[in-house]
């Protein structure tokens, strides 16, 4: 997972997770076990400025895929 994680660093994606739940997040850095995310549109923001991040690890993941444009 981290191979496709990796593709998405610094750009935003939605993200599939266990139970079929789709978010569409900001991946600001790929870890061993753990990708961390933000709030779509987060990277044109200012490090301060950016609402808490959010951890989600590979094990809670099915994918990562580009972010819909319709939302």
């Amino acid at each position: 997972m981290r191979n496709i994680a990796d593709k998405f660093s610094k750009r935003d994606a939605t993200i599939v997770l266990k139970g079929k739940e789709r978010i569409d997040r900001w991946i600001a850095e790929v870890h061993e076990d753990r990708v961390i995310t933000y709030p779509v549109g987060a990277g044109l923001l200012a490090p301060l400025a950016r609402k808490p991040r959010e951890p989600v690890r590979y094990s809670q993941m099915l994918s990562i895929g580009e972010l819909d444009p319709k939302g």
